[in-house]
């Protein structure tokens, strides 16, 4: 765990901290760079490969559910809705992964209508957050406990998000998606696993998903470098 928690530390220290802002291409390819020599140090133990796998087909399970539900209720066109939460990029914790769903929206009008929607499906209106790319459109957040084949109650989170914003963050979430090998989409498991289980622990887990999402955009121009 110290060698997790140090990486954490010294590469969001490097990158996020001390590198030029400005310079997303070089701390994106940076990350990059960084993380996969991280992962190849990481040793997964058979009992987590097995617990790993059962969880992600569980919450697979639960997503197609939800989705199909999403779908029946709103438009699932091109990015309207996604679900490419951390079990579909196959990267989830096996402590408390939850699932997430976006629906983009490109008007405050828009994102109304979405809201009284979700409400009447059983999904309340928990957080309002204020996007840290400029919009008008603030990024709400609709979440609900669900029972998940051998998992328990699983959260399910559905955001509401301009489209612009959207647009970019899933240029890293497709990267995660389709880059990673299943043998680092283990390793990073693991090592999100590892950390979400410590109170002690929550900052490196926080910084070591911002290295994760930092590195995925994989140098591209419209890259965002997540800070605390």
């Amino acid at each position: 765990m110290e060698a997790i928690s140090k990486f954490s530390n010294d590469i969001y220290q490097k990158y996020m901290v001390e590198h030029n802002k400005d310079d997303k291409l070089g701390i994106s390819l940076g990350l990059k760079e960084a993380l996969f020599q991280f992962l190849k140090t990481i040793e997964v133990s058979d009992d987590f490969k097995e617990e790993f796998e059962e969880r992600k087909k569980n919450l697979l399970i639960t997503n197609k559910i939800v989705w199909d539900e999403l779908c029946k209720n709103f438009r699932c066109i091109g990015d309207k809705i996604t679900d490419l939460n951390s079990a579909v990029m196959g990267i989830p914790n096996t402590n408390d992964s939850d699932l997430d769903f976006v629906i983009t929206v490109g008007s405050i009008q828009e994102q109304k209508e979405v809201d009284d929607k979700l409400l009447s499906l059983g999904y309340p209106l928990t957080h309002v957050y204020t996007e840290s790319s400029p919009s008008d459109i603030q990024w709400h957040s609709h979440t609900a406990m669900v029972e998940a084949l051998g998992i328990g109650k699983v959260e399910i989170e559905i955001k509401i998000r301009s489209e612009k914003i959207v647009k970019v963050i899933l240029i890293a979430h497709r990267n995660i998606r389709d880059m990673l090998s299943p043998e680092q989409k283990l390793q990073i498991s693991y090592v999100k696993t590892l950390l979400s289980k410590s109170h002690e622990h929550k900052q490196q887990y926080k910084k070591f998903k911002y290295i994760i999402y930092g590195a995925m955009f994989n140098g591209h121009r419209d890259a965002i470098i997540f800070r605390l």
